[in-house]
């Protein structure tokens, strides 16, 4: 909270956030299970982001579209509900993970922009990823 308020008075244009666990609360939205960050981080983003705390969330979806128990589109879906008052969701992308295995092809990629770009008018402004080397390397095209 501190941080945010210090940022906002000494660069107004500048926007803070951070980049939390891509679950909030298993069950949240329904049928997402795995770690809990506010019991086990004690974050609270929700928190954080309807108070005004942070003008963005960069939460990390670092799964594939096809992992049920984390299911990106029901997960960006979620975050993309939560951004209110000109706040905004960058859905965070595991990029150093492609071509790592079949799960993680240049398609999983596409398919996760369509989907962060399907909830832009819900909050969705975006994708972040983790790290920038394969487009540096021009990996895979």
């Amino acid at each position: 909270q501190s941080v945010g308020a210090m940022v906002a008075e000494l660069r107004p244009s500048v926007r803070y956030g951070i980049r939390p666990f891509g679950i909030y609360r298993p069950g949240i939205p329904e049928g997402i299970t795995g770690f809990d960050q506010y019991e086990g981080l004690y974050a609270d983003p929700l928190r954080w982001m309807q108070e005004g705390w942070v003008d963005y969330l960069a939460p990390q979806l670092y799964w594939p579209t096809t992992q049920q128990a984390q299911a990106y589109g029901a997960l960006i879906e979620w975050w993309s509900s939560v951004a209110e008052g000109g706040r905004h969701i960058f859905a965070g992308n595991f990029l150093s993970k492609i071509g790592s295995d079949d799960a993680w092809s240049v398609e999983e990629f596409r398919q996760q922009l369509l989907l962060s770009r399907q909830y832009a008018g819900a909050g969705s402004r975006g994708n972040i990823f983790f790290q920038v080397a394969p487009i540096q390397d021009n990996a895979y095209g």
